[in-house]
């Protein structure tokens, strides 16, 4: 109980449970860019400047639709560990990509790659009359967890770039909220090949590699982070404490009390029946 209490004292201002945690953060892990409010605010609490830091490898405009939706990590350097390479993903409103790029001849389908439960990309039919890439397969994670119940899909097309803090968890869907969104190694793979073609000019280079000093950190952080509602806890706590200890003195004086209160009672008593008797 002690070293409970210590670790929630060493651990204020206390964690929010949409932090993302660092130690799971690698190449293919899936996290989510949270909404233009909540992320200038993340943005500000680390810089103690207002706005949000995101920024397209190729040096364009960051479109703002892409906040609210979860992103696929293609990156954390070793040199700089706390910032990511990431791609966006999207659903498209729940419709297939076939669908929301209905033109055989619309190029903007060969910037999205389906993943999971998905329909399949329409550049893998070999009857498609423009293109037919077979590189373009599906993308599924380790455990197979499903992402969530909409088609989801990775944007290929454009790199981008941000500080790791400022992102959150991506909690999926709710049965599954502590499951670890991170692809497998043959999607991992595809998404490469296909980025070498895309973007031939990004080089993921060195990965961080998460030491146990770290995962030990993550794991404290947790742990505070399940004590978060918990306030005012040690205080309770403390109160309850010395109510107990003060209780066999509150009883005691209670009785104490009493005790005197009936003896001066008798005595009263006696002086008035001596008092009648003479």
């Amino acid at each position: 109980m002690e070293e409970l209490l210590a670790k929630w004292r060493n651990g204020l201002p206390q964690y929010q449970k949409d932090d993302v945690r660092s130690d799971t953060v690698e190449q293919g892990t899936v996290i989510w860019l949270p909404p233009l409010d909540r992320a200038g605010k993340r943005y500000l609490k680390r810089t103690a400047q207002p706005g949000i830091s995101i920024t397209h490898k190729g040096g364009g405009t960051v479109n703002t639709g892409l906040l609210n939706h979860p992103i696929l990590v293609l990156s954390r350097p070793a040199a700089t560990p706390q910032t990511i390479d990431f791609l966006s993903m999207t659903s498209f409103g729940n419709t297939p990509l076939q669908s929301k790029f209905a033109s055989l001849n619309d190029a903007r389908r060969g910037d999205y790659v389906p993943v999971d439960r998905a329909p399949p990309h329409p550049y893998t039919f070999p009857n498609h009359r423009r293109v037919y890439d077979p590189e373009y397969k599906n993308l599924y994670f380790q455990k197979r967890y499903p992402m969530q119940k909409r088609y989801s899909y990775v944007q290929i097309s454009m790199v981008y770039t941000m500080h790791l803090d400022d992102a959150e968890r991506f909690w999926g869907l709710t049965e599954l909220a502590h499951a670890h969104y991170k692809l497998d190694d043959a999607s991992l793979g595809t998404l490469s090949n296909l980025l070498r073609a895309k973007v031939p000019s990004y080089r993921a280079g060195g990965q961080h590699v998460v030491s146990e000093q770290e995962r030990q950190a993550c794991r404290d952080r947790d742990l505070r982070t399940q004590f978060a509602w918990y306030r005012g806890w040690e205080y309770v706590c403390l109160w309850v404490q010395l109510m107990m200890m003060a209780f066999p003195y509150a009883v005691g004086i209670v009785w104490a009390s009493l005790s005197t209160t009936v003896r001066m009672w008798y005595a009263c008593a006696e002086v008035r029946r001596t008092t009648w008797r003479d």
